[in-house]
């Protein structure tokens, strides 16, 4: 009985939150579907942040009246921003677009619409608050702008771009820094319709402007890490890894290299995840983060001991079981992963790789050890008994 109230207690103050989150997205009133009077109902702020997105020029000086008649003409006008803009969001997002697009506007029960934010905040979509309930809404305007682009083959660039992030992740998790044209070779591999640079440039633009795991810095596309980072740390990285001969992976494992977190499930930090789990202060978040930094450093090649002050920061007390196995699943991690600052290998299959290219000693005539006696001659050549030459040195 008691759970069943608690049960409900949570239900609730999760409903709260929702409804609460929700009250800060959505406009006041009855639902508008013409994109001028939708835009009209707008605060400032938000009409700034579209025009931005739409490189509208000089805003600061435009008053309300003038922002709203700018906009609409750019959304009117900007088909190519539009369909930018549709083809960076997320598949929840899409699939939340094409519902509304579908209908007059769409109900939102006990769903976030922050969910939505990009869509809203591009000004493709608006989410009312009317009555107590709340809506998203789709102007007329932009349902049929969509539709133009189904009918010129909208869906088939969707596939395209979404393939082409799915690369670029895996790329990214891969090796770290990679240059455009490196990989437009990496894609190539991969797919059986190859694609150049400049036809693709604009695709990864758009796609890289809304990735939270990848982005374009100078010629290089670079991994999430690396955004808080100078040009030059990069250019280091990269230096470092391009003395080592690029790694290509079969072509299941790079599609595994995509998935977001995608080293949480490797067999050892899966291990270390169990051993963090022991000390019962440490929370999900905390092991989480203890594990990126543990794989952050590893791909960068760092020393054991800048791994070890990761858990030094959260006064982790091992016992000597656990210290060895953490040692342990340390040197399995730095040993099995593939690291960014040696382009995708890892130092295993570099040892073993070092191994074979080794080349063999010349053969040796294996001469058998026969003991001298004292009396025999001396084995240096001198003429001279073995105990009056060498052998007087030996005890």
């Amino acid at each position: 009985m008691d759970d069943l109230i608690t049960n409900e207690i949570l239900l609730n103050d999760l409903k709260k939150t929702i409804y609460e989150s929700n009250n800060l997205f959505a406009i006041k009133g009855e639902p508008k579907y013409k994109l001028s009077d939708i835009l009209s109902d707008m605060r400032v702020k938000d009409l700034k942040i579209i025009a931005d997105i739409f490189m509208t020029k000089e805003i600061s000086k435009l008053n309300k009246s003038k922002l709203v008649s700018t906009i609409y003409k750019d959304i009117m006008e900007k088909d190519h921003v539009l369909e930018g803009i549709l083809l960076t969001f997320s598949k929840r997002q899409l699939n939340t677009f094409k519902k509304v697009v579908a209908i007059k506007q769409y109900e939102v029960e006990d769903e976030l619409i922050s969910t939505n934010i990009y869509a809203i905040k591009s000004g493709m979509m608006v989410a009312y608050k009317y009555e107590g309930s709340f809506y998203l809404v789709v102007s007329d305007e932009v349902k049929e702008i969509y539709k133009n682009f189904i009918n010129k083959g909208f869906e088939a660039d969707l596939k395209h771009y979404e393939n082409l992030d799915i690369y670029a992740n895996a790329a990214t998790s891969l090796y770290g820094v990679l240059t455009l044209d490196e990989f437009i070779v990496f894609y190539n591999k991969y797919n059986k319709k190859k694609i150049k640079l400049n036809d693709e440039f604009k695709a990864l633009s758009i796609l890289s402007i809304n990735s939270f795991r990848y982005e374009f810095r100078d010629e290089y596309i670079v991994e999430s890490y690396f955004m808080d980072q100078n040009n030059e740390f990069i250019s280091q990285v990269y230096y470092e890894a391009s003395k080592h001969e690029r790694f290509y992976p079969i072509k299941n494992e790079v599609l595994a290299y995509s998935e977001e977190d995608y080293y949480f499930e490797f067999p050892e930090f899966v291990a270390l995840n169990n051993l963090l789990s022991e000390f019962e202060y440490l929370d999900e978040d905390d092991i989480d983060y203890i594990i990126d930094e543990v794989y952050l450093n590893t791909m960068l090649g760092s020393k054991l001991q800048i791994k070890l002050d990761t858990f030094s920061e959260f006064e982790i007390e091992f016992n000597k079981n656990q210290y060895e196995r953490l040692t342990h699943l340390l040197m399995m991690i730095n040993n099995n992963c593939r690291l960014w600052i040696i382009n995708g290998n890892t130092p295993n299959e570099l040892s073993k790789d070092n191994l074979e290219k080794l080349k063999p000693l010349p053969s040796a005539k294996i001469v058998p050890f026969i003991k001298t006696g004292r009396n025999d001659a001396c084995s240096c050549g001198s003429g001279k008994k073995y105990k009056k030459c060498c052998g007087k040195f030996m005890p």
